[in-house]
């Protein structure tokens, strides 16, 4: 065994042979020179803890040119030294190593833009939230461009308030939908021990905004009927939804098949996905059946398509596009045929409107944007029509919340009586369904909503085509 003082001339020195040369240093035990055959000069310490009978460890100190005898010296000497206290420093280099292992895998799961992923899998989906597609676009659209990748335990509440901060100042319900989606996500993190404590604490929720009193006039309301009816899957359907039912986003955003009996034309509405946490049936006038059907012949048409293209694939053949789109359409017709004559049911499960088919419809912004200008191209061209410039025509905007004042509004026009317009948009606040009044008063107005919504859409036919005849008839006053 070769002993002798480490130094670049020693090291130097030794030359490769058949087998590992070791030059051991003769001033620090354990420290020595390890020659590969293949010529690599290494570094390296080795010790003992628990005296001659404990096995030897050895320390990868560094190769030669990446380190110097002086460097892998002074590394020996502080090895050594914590040998002598007790430590080991194989474990403590793999401990150390399975810390930063642990801390890097921790720090991608608890990424803030992971960890939203998580939250909408584990927490909103599987309890069937109503408000999943909202609680998604804050995530995606401001939190994480915010927050990125990083860390939940390094978020701070400066980073909460960039975050609000990064929404426009006049978009107040939005500021306050966002701090409490993402208030709930870092109390669920707390709840499941990913976070010590939540950084939103102590925040102050933004204020809430102004009550609003705009209501689409019957005017408005043909256009917006006219341009949700001609839009397709899934957004036509949803907008038709909206109007004919006055329930709210959500609420249609995350209807499901199960919820429909088209035989008894009612939408079961159950407590879990209602803002109030009370169920509401709502029966269905025929807009609504009509906008389901155009939803049901869609799921008929995607199926055969895929019929389609399962075959041209089994065949080693393509799919003319052409052809897809006629295969679509034909289906499409038999199905609305079918619905309309009773020979044909509606989907027994799954989502109605979905641009995945596992998840509620999202991209609100996006879809009415392109429904106000639809209206507007309607404007227009019916300021063409009747020889009034179309430029001139311009149209004040709306919230889609706005669709459900607008029924609320149009019931009271109507006649109907407040508490069954209360019972149509299943509002419990109401001095009608408060204090003793909502233990004793259980009457669910279930044939007067019926007749209210069905005198609807009796309204929203008059309003988009004003000029038809209607004889004799006289309308009624429903739930009077």
């Amino acid at each position: 065994m070769a002993t002798g003082a480490i130094t670049k001339r020693s090291v130097d020195a030794v030359k490769p042979a058949t087998a590992d040369q070791y030059l051991w240093d003769d001033a620090i035990p354990g420290f020595a020179l390890k020659v590969t055959p293949a010529g690599g000069r290494i570094y390296l310490f080795q010790y003992r803890i628990g005296g001659r009978g404990a096995k030897t460890q050895r320390v990868n100190i560094g190769r030669h040119g990446k380190v110097t005898p002086d460097e892998a010296r002074d590394i020996a000497k502080k090895l050594a030294a914590d040998v002598v206290k007790g430590a080991d420093p194989v474990a403590d280099k793999r401990e150390a190593e399975r810390k930063k292992a642990e801390k890097t895998a921790t720090e991608k799961e608890l990424a803030f833009d992971a960890y939203a992923a998580t939250y909408l899998k584990l927490r909103v989906k599987p309890e069937g939230l109503a408000s999943y597609g909202n609680i998604e676009m804050v995530c995606r659209l401001h939190a994480i461009p915010v927050l990125k990748s990083k860390p939940l335990p390094a978020i701070t509440k400066r980073d909460m308030v960039a975050v609000l901060d990064s929404i426009p100042a006049e978009s107040l319900a939005l500021r306050r939908s966002a701090y409490a989606i993402l208030n709930r996500l870092m109390n669920w993190a707390v709840e499941r021990g990913d976070l010590r404590e939540n950084p939103m604490a102590g925040m102050k929720r933004p204020p809430a905004p102004d009550s609003r009193d705009r209501w689409l006039g019957d005017d408005e309301l043909a256009l917006a009927l006219r341009a949700a009816r001609a839009m397709a899957m899934p957004f036509g359907p949803f907008y038709q939804l909206i109007f004919a039912t006055g329930q709210r986003r959500d609420e249609v955003a995350g209807l499901s098949w199960a919820e429909l009996d088209r035989a008894k034309a009612l939408w079961t509405l159950p407590a879990s996905r209602t803002k109030n946490g009370e169920a509401n049936l709502v029966p269905l006038n025929r807009h609504a059946i009509a906008a389901l059907d155009s939803a049901a012949a869609s799921v008929a048409a995607v199926a055969a398509v895929k019929a389609l293209e399962a075959d041209a694939r089994s065949k080693r053949r393509k799919v003319d596009p052409e052809v897809r789109a006629a295969v679509a359409l034909e289906a499409e017709r038999i199905a609305l045929a079918e619905l309309a004559a009773g020979k044909r049911k509606w989907p027994a499960k799954g989502l109605v409107l979905s641009g995945t088919g596992e998840t509620p419809i999202s991209g609100y912004s996006r879809a009415k944007t392109r429904l106000d200008a639809d209206m507007l191209a309607l404007a227009r061209k019916d300021a063409k029509a009747t020889g009034d410039d179309p430029e001139a025509v311009e149209l004040d905007p709306w919230r889609l919340h706005d669709a459900r004042r607008t029924l609320a509004t149009g019931l009271q026009k109507l006649g109907v009586r407040f508490e069954v317009t209360e019972a149509v948009l299943n509002h419990t606040a109401g001095a009608s369904r408060s204090g003793v009044a909502a233990v004793y008063q259980r009457y669910g107005w279930g044939p007067e909503k019926r007749a209210a919504l069905d005198a609807w859409a009796d309204h929203c036919d008059r309003a988009v085509s004003p000029l038809t005849d209607a004889g004799n008839v006289v309308a009624m006053r429903p739930g009077a």
